[in-house]
């Protein structure tokens, strides 16, 4: 199994005032850990640990007792990190100066690199297909690596999708691009060397990162907030509807009735989507910008400007 974690790399520096004011969740949705590790930018999980990425490279940190993280190890790479995916014992790293990165994490506590993609330019979000990643680079080209070895990632094939490229998501053959001016995109990449652009989807610009759970695929949108797609075609995703309520959501994770949502006002927030076709809001921790987040089982996983890596345990009422 493996996790892939989109983010915006850079551009978060350039919203980080709005982290600023602190507020102690209250409700269903409480902080219950914290790691200090300055600010960070995304999170995949894997076993026990909690890969954040930061700008001195991957941070380790032991979460098997959530209520009590602890730092564990530190992969520096010039000029910090911004994406990561992790399958099996390699983690896959995109970042700045050094590109695409991959690394040994078999023992936690001594992570190493093992292997370096270095196309000339900085490199932010991640996905993962089988041998393959796809990674974007300066925001506008996408990159199709064979990562068969992962100490020596080799080029299949590039493509600029002609916008502001962001959230990448893979399914079989196919791959969802999220762009910020055109929307969601869906694109035939069984040749990485010619893909082949099937669809741009009405009514998602914005579009930021991508979650897929079964046949729905969850677009963040930034200021527009969130839709939900139906993608039982893959090659046709339909809007089923969307949510906002005035912040900048900016990373998905979603189980089968919960949606949570990264919110960089907001903080994080939990969604019920039983009706996909109608979510609502039942929880949030205003105060923690958020940058994204992972979950697992009930507990939120969550890279934020101003706190650091900060897990929250969501326990509603009926739970009690």
């Amino acid at each position: 199994m493996y996790r892939t974690i989109h983010l915006l790399g850079p551009l978060l520096a350039l919203a980080l005032p709005l982290t600023a004011c602190t507020s102690s969740p209250e409700g269903p949705l409480r902080k219950i850990g914290r790691v200090k590790v300055g600010i960070a930018y995304a999170v995949a999980l894997d076993g026990s640990y909690a890969y954040v990425t930061n700008n001195d490279g991957v941070v380790l940190i032991d979460v098997s007792n959530p209520a009590e993280p602890s730092r564990t190890a530190m992969l520096e790479l010039e000029d910090g990190a911004f994406g990561i995916a992790v399958a099996g014992n390699i983690a896959y790293i995109s970042a700045d100066s050094e590109g695409f990165v991959t690394a040994d994490i078999s023992d936690p506590q001594n992570p190493r690199r093992i292997g370096q993609y270095k196309p000339g330019g900085s490199m932010s979000n991640i996905a993962m297909g089988g041998n393959r990643v796809f990674v974007n680079c300066n925001y506008r080209t996408v990159h199709i690596l064979d990562v068969e070895d992962p100490a020596e990632p080799k080029l299949l094939g590039q493509f600029e999708p002609g916008g502001r490229v962001m959230g990448l998501a893979c399914r079989g053959s196919l791959l969802y691009l999220a762009d910020t001016g055109k929307g969601l995109q869906v694109f035939d990449v069984s040749d990485p060397a010619a893909p082949d652009l099937l669809k741009t989807v009405p009514g998602t610009e914005m579009a930021w990162s991508i979650e897929i759970r079964d046949d729905l695929l969850f677009l963040t949108r930034h200021a527009a907030g969130v839709s939900v797609l139906d993608i039982s075609d893959p090659r046709d995703p339909r809007v089923l509807s969307t949510f906002s309520d005035g912040g900048e959501i900016y990373g998905v994770s979603a189980d089968a009735a919960l949606l949570y949502a990264g919110d960089l006002q907001q903080g994080p927030e939990v969604l019920d989507i039983s009706d996909p076709r109608n979510p609502r809001k039942v929880a949030s921790a205003v105060g923690y910008g958020a940058h994204g987040l992972v979950h697992r089982g009930r507990h939120l996983f969550v890279p934020t400007g101003s706190h650091g890596f900060v897990i929250f345990e969501y326990a509603p009422e009926s739970d009690e």
